[in-house]
This record gives C-alpha cells, structure tokens and sequence, in this order.
C-alpha cells in the first residue's frame, strides 16, 4: 500500500490527467480529452511506462500507394 502511495505521489499533473483516459482507442482520442498534444501525450505514456505502470505496445504498418 505504502508503494502504491508513492508512485500516486510521483505522478506529474500531465500523467494524472491521461491516466484515467487509457481506456480511448487512439492517442488522438486521448489528446482531444486531455487538451494535450500528440508529443505531450506519447512522451506521457513512456513516462508512465517507466514507472511500470502501463505497458505500451507498438504496432507498425506500411502503405503502399499504387499510382498510376
């Protein structure tokens, strides 16, 4: 319990305002909630990963435009 205070007590007023919006599916979603921007935002996640408090998952994709 003692630690769970601790890493409350860490947290940044930008960490405690994204924390209650993981749940959203996109990080714009999150940005539009918080009035934070994309940079704020995903440097907020890292942070909060650091901590050990969320864990972060990194999908890639690759389009390819077919011109004609």
């Amino acid at each position: 319990m003692e630690d769970i205070q601790k890493i409350i007590d860490s947290l940044s007023l930008n960490e405690r305002r994204v924390l209650p919006l993981l749940r959203e599916k996109s990080v714009n979603e999150i940005c539009k909630k918080s009035n934070l921007d994309k940079v704020s935002v995903l440097r907020v996640l890292e942070f909060l990963q650091n901590k050990k408090i969320v864990e972060l998952t990194k999908i890639t994709k690759k389009f390819v435009a077919i011109g004609v």
